[in-house]
């Protein structure tokens, strides 16, 4: 049950998340390459990445995030396809990267940052409605002091430089 909700705030907040997950358990890894003593991250990871297996069909996590938040199918991909989202979960990455490729402690953001950037991203996706937006926000703050925990545990893999 805890870690349901962990991968769920993690979900949002990447919706994170949420993001994503980008750990070993969902199959999800940060790769990262160093082109020109500049870090970046070579595979696109979105929200539909976190929630989805490798042949596309619908995860574990995404049924629990449905079932969590009491939504449709319909609203699930809306929180999915969220810019804003999906741009905070980058956002994200790149802090976690940062943290577990060059054990730097100021790139970690606390679990207030994280809820704070949900609720920001929730708040400008202009595509959902505002109960979605209040259901989601109310689950992060529930689970609000887990966030970091989760998200802090996604696997980065330096792949070299170019």
């Amino acid at each position: 049950m805890k870690k349901r909700n962990i991968i769920f705030i993690s979900i949002i907040s990447v919706i994170l998340i949420i993001v994503c997950t980008i750990t070993g358990t969902y199959a999800v890894i940060i790769n990262v390459i160093n082109e020109d003593g500049v870090d970046k991250i070579v595979n696109e990871i979105n929200i539909r990445d976190l929630l989805t297996n490798d042949d596309g069909t619908y995860n574990e996590t995404y049924y629990n995030v449905v079932n969590e938040l009491n939504i449709t199918e319909e609203e699930a991909s809306l929180l999915m396809e969220s810019k804003p989202l999906n741009d905070t979960l980058d956002i994200i990455l790149e802090s976690v990267v940062e943290y577990k490729l060059h054990d730097n402690i100021n790139a970690k953001f606390s679990n207030d940052e994280l809820y704070t950037m949900i609720v920001e991203a929730v708040d400008n996706t202009d595509t959902i409605s505002e109960e979605l937006k209040n259901k989601v926000i109310e689950k992060a703050s529930h689970y609000k002091e887990d966030i970091a925990d989760y998200v802090y545990d996604i696997e980065a893999v330096y792949l070299g430089e170019i």
